[in-house]
C-alpha cells in the first residue's frame, strides 16, 4: 500500500494506509462512515479527516466510488477487479455480482460513437433472500 501512495505522489500516512488496508480486506464497498468507524482514532481523529482521506485517494484514482444508495457513497480499491453490486432495499445488505453485464454494451457503444469509454456505474436494488422470507411470514 505504501508503494501505491508513493506512485501516486501522496505522502504515506497512517490514516491513508489504514483506509487502504481496510478497503483491501473488505468484500464489499464501504461508506466513509463505515471506514471511520473501523480505523483507529490515532490515525484518523475525525469524520472530516476520513472524508478528506477518501477524497484524496479517489482524486488519485486509488479508490473508486462503487455505488451510491440513499445519498451515501460506497468505496472500493481501484486496483481490485471491476465489480457491480446489488443492494437490499430493506436491510441494506450489499452483494457483489460475479460478472459485468455492461462490457459488451460498452464495446458496441464505442464502435458506434467513437467514444473511448472510461468507466460506468450500475446500481441495482432489490430485496435479499433473507428479507423476502421475512415478508412471506
Amino acid at each position: 500500500m505504501k508503494e501505491i501512495l508513493k506512485d501516486n505522489n501522496l505522502k504515506v500516512t497512517k490514516g491513508r494506509l489504514e483506509v487502504l488496508r481496510l478497503l483491501d480486506k473488505s468484500s464489499t464497498p464501504l461508506s466513509v462512515e463505515e471506514i471511520y468507524k473501523n480505523i483507529s482514532r490515532e490515525s484518523c481523529r475525525s469524520l472530516t479527516t476520513a472524508y478528506r482521506i477518501v477524497n484524496q485517494l479517489e482524486d488519485a484514482h486509488i479508490i473508486r466510488k462503487a455505488l451510491s444508495q440513499n445519498s451515501i457513497s460506497y468505496y472500493e480499491l481501484s486496483i481490485n477487479s471491476h465489480k457491480h453490486y446489488i443492494v437490499c432495499s430493506i436491510c441494506g445488505k450489499i452483494t457483489p455480482i460475479d460478472h459485468c453485464p455492461i462490457e459488451p454494451l460498452e464495446n458496441l457503444v464505442e464502435k458506434e460513437t467513437g467514444y473511448k469509454i472510461t468507466g460506468h456505474i450500475i446500481e441495482l436494488s432489490g430485496v435479499c433472500p433473507d428479507c423476502s422470507k421475512k415478508e412471506e411470514v
